[in-house]
């Protein structure tokens, strides 16, 4: 079940791919966006996925659909966790910092409030799923 956010931002993303190539090349360059970065980007990011072994390339895809569908069990606030903050706390985690660190960064900058026992109880499942 998809969310009135995730139906407009899937529209919006069919819209501008059958868009012709100049129209998507103004868009991008209204944003500030370079359009020969931009396609380079995308094609650096296909060429690496193209490169993985098919059985990499699954068991990569596959983690990140069981991170989502245990998230989807979690409630409101892990689903949104999962979604949007997930791996900037990995990358914070990485870096050093404890979980009440983390769930005050989150509560500071991205204005999303957790605690750290349920921060925690989070992170370690979602790791669990994505190895």
């Amino acid at each position: 079940m998809s969310t009135h956010r995730e139906q407009v931002e899937k529209a919006m993303l069919r819209y501008f791919g059958l868009m012709p190539t100049e129209q998507r090349r103004q868009v991008l360059d209204r944003l500030g966006v370079d359009y020969g970065a931009f396609m380079t980007l995308v094609r650096q990011a296909w060429e690496a996925e193209k490169d993985l072994p098919e059985a990499d390339v699954l068991a990569r895809r596959l983690g990140q659909i069981r991170a989502h569908v245990k998230g989807s069990r979690l409630g409101k606030t892990g689903r949104l966790f999962t979604l949007r903050h997930w791996p900037e706390a990995r990358k914070l985690q990485k870096q050093g910092a404890s979980y009440r660190e983390i769930a005050d960064y989150l509560r500071e900058f991205r204005r999303f409030k957790i605690s750290p026992a349920y921060l925690r109880r989070l992170m370690e499942q979602l790791a669990k799923v994505t190895q």
